[in-house]
């Protein structure tokens, strides 16, 4: 039998879990920053004048390439979720 907690039991439990969340969210922010700076191929900020100025597409080209075959794999189904 399932044990019957208080509405203020679950108000702190739903508190701590935001917290906690919220405690990854600098650190994930972070790093979806950097990788859609990657993904977009956007200048580092650290360019020299007079030297080359080229900043490589690979991680943009292999998420376009793979894309399709990742669609048909979870999308192949009958059933989406």
């Amino acid at each position: 039998m399932a044990q019957k907690i208080t509405e203020e039991e679950l108000l702190t439990r739903i508190k701590g879990e935001i917290t906690d969340a919220l405690g990854y969210s600098d650190t994930l922010s972070v790093q979806r920053e950097k990788a859609m700076e990657y993904y977009y191929a956007l200048p580092f900020g650290n360019e020299v004048e007079g030297r080359s100025q080229f900043v490589d597409s690979t991680v943009q080209d292999t998420i376009e390439w793979i894309k399709p075959s990742l669609m048909r794999i979870f999308a192949a189904g009958d059933e989406m979720v």
